[in-house]
C-alpha cells in the first residue's frame, strides 16, 4: 500500500490521450501488414489511438477498487505546461479507414488490468518475504538473505574449485546496501515491497547465477574434465 497521497504534477482537469499497451501492438500490426496501397495518409504515418482521460478521472476509477486511494496536486512547471498544450483526443477515422484498427481498451478495463496486476506482484512479494522471514518477526537479517542467496549459489558445488561462496558475498552485501537499514542492518516489510516494485531478490540471485555459471564454464575448459558433483 502505499505510505503517502499520490502527487499529481498537472492539472487534474486536463484532458490527455493514452493507449493501452494491447491495443498499441494491435495497431502497430495492423499498419504493418496493410497493403502499401491501402495507406492514405500523407507519409504513411498514423496515430494509434487509445483512450483519453483527466487525472480526476483517473483517480475516481482507481477509488472504486481502493475506496482510500487519496492524492495532492503538486504542479510541475513543464509537465503541466505540456499536458495543456497536448490534443485531448487522437483521430480515430483513419486509423479504423485504412488499417481496420479501433481501440478497445477504456478506462475501467485499463485500471482493473493494472491494479490486478499490481496487487498479484504485491502478493508475490508478501510470500517471498514470508518465505525469507524465518524468525517470523516480520523482519529480514543479512542471515536470512544470505541463506536465501546460498541455496542457489553454492548448494551442489561445494567439491568446485569454483563455489559460489566469493559470488554470494558479493551479491548479498549489494542486496543489502540496497534493502537494508543502514542503522540497523535489518530489512524492513516495507523496504522489502518498495524494492520489489522495479527488481526482485530472485531476478538479483538468477543475474549472479548466471555469472557463477560461465566461471564454473572456465573453470571445466580450463581443468579439461567436468568436476565432480
Amino acid at each position: 500500500p502505499a505510505s503517502s497521497p499520490f502527487v499529481c504534477p498537472v492539472d487534474p482537469d486536463v484532458r490527455m490521450p493514452m493507449v493501452f499497451v494491447d491495443d498499441l501492438m494491435r495497431g502497430l500490426i495492423a499498419l504493418q501488414e496493410a497493403d502499401e496501397h491501402q495507406l492514405l495518409e500523407p507519409q504513411r504515418g498514423y496515430c494509434i489511438p487509445g483512450l483519453s482521460f483527466t487525472a480526476n478521472e483517473l483517480f475516481a476509477e482507481i477509488r472504486k477498487h481502493h475506496p482510500g486511494f487519496g492524492f495532492r496536486v503538486e504542479l510541475d512547471e513543464n509537465m503541466n505546461k505540456f499536458a495543456a498544450l497536448w490534443p485531448d483526443s487522437l483521430g480515430t477515422e483513419e486509423p479504423l479507414r485504412d488499417l481496420g484498427y479501433a481501440p478497445r481498451m477504456d478506462l475501467a478495463g485499463m485500471v482493473a488490468r493494472v491494479l490486478g496486476a499490481h496487487e498479484h506482484r504485491n502478493l508475490k512479494t508478501a510470500q517471498a518475504f514470508k518465505a525469507l522471514d524465518i524468525e517470523g518477526n516480520a523482519r529480514l537479517s543479512r542471515v536470512d538473505i544470505e541463506a536465501h542467496v546460498r541455496t542457489y549459489l553454492v548448494r551442489g558445488r561445494e567439491d568446485y574449485t569454483h563455489t559460489g561462496q566469493d559470488a554470494v558475498t558479493e551479491l548479498v552485501d549489494a542486496l543489502m546496501d540496497q534493502l537494508g537499514d543502514k542503522q540497523d542492518g535489518f530489512v524492513s516489510w516495507w523496504s522489502f515491497s518498495e524494492f520489489n516494485r522495479r527488481s526482485s531478490l530472485d531476478e538479483e540471485v538468477w543475474k549472479q547465477m548466471h555469472k557463477v555459471a560461465d566461471e564454473l564454464r572456465k573453470q571445466i575448459r580450463e581443468l579439461g574434465h567436468v568436476p565432480r558433483v
